[in-house]
């Protein structure tokens, strides 16, 4: 059994042990921004259904009314923005689409700074590493003799001469450009419709 702390309706922690609080369920996983305590035990705000929530200077679904907030008819896991000074509902289908967007710009990070091969090297391309190669195929370029021990993706060092370091320059900008580019393709597919889940978002740019 789990020991919840409360103001209001709102849960501000969570532990074990005997403090006192309101005993309930683990709600493992459940950020505590969702849960609330109805007055009679913890309960999840995706699992309440449609009816009037009253919303807070914060944006926050309050299950009772009170100074400032203001009543919105919507289900608990409904999406909620605010539009000029009131707060308002974010269609099903809306929400679906942002859920989508901010899908696609985390896995293309995650691409971006998840490095590269480039002849038969590791190549860690995370923007340190990707600064690092700039100044070093600069440095290349006003020394014919340049070299310099490089550490790859795998915790190795490899000593690079210039015109290694200049092959793996532009692998790595070609690299960059690509995944914004999938980048932008996926937003249109999204902003269209016809890109719908996160496993069509990953064949984009794991292809």
């Amino acid at each position: 059994m789990i020991i919840y702390q409360v103001d209001e309706d709102l849960v501000t922690s969570r532990g074990h042990g005997d403090a006192p609080g309101v005993p309930g369920p683990a709600h493992a996983g459940v950020p505590l921004e969702r849960l609330r305590f109805d007055g009679a035990a913890i309960v999840d705000l995706h699992d309440l259904a449609e009816g009037t929530f009253w919303i807070d200077a914060a944006g926050r679904k309050r299950l009772a009314s009170g100074a400032g907030r203001q009543s919105l008819p919507c289900a608990g896991a409904t999406a909620i923005e605010r539009s000029g000074e009131t707060w308002v509902a974010v269609g099903a289908a809306e929400a679906a689409r942002r859920e989508l967007v901010a899908y696609a710009e985390r896995k293309k990070w995650a691409k971006k700074v998840g490095g590269i091969v480039v002849g038969g090297l590791p190549v860690r391309t995370d923007d340190a590493t990707r600064t690092e190669i700039g100044l070093a195929r600069s440095d290349a370029a006003l020394d014919p003799a340049w070299s310099t021990e490089w550490k790859l993706g795998n915790g190795t060092y490899v000593t690079l001469d210039g015109a290694t370091i200049n092959a793996i320059a532009a692998a790595v900008s070609a690299h960059v450009r690509a995944c914004f580019a999938t980048g932008a393709d996926v937003a249109a597919e999204i902003a269209a419709g016809t890109i719908t889940s996160t496993a069509e978002i990953d064949a984009a740019f794991d292809d």
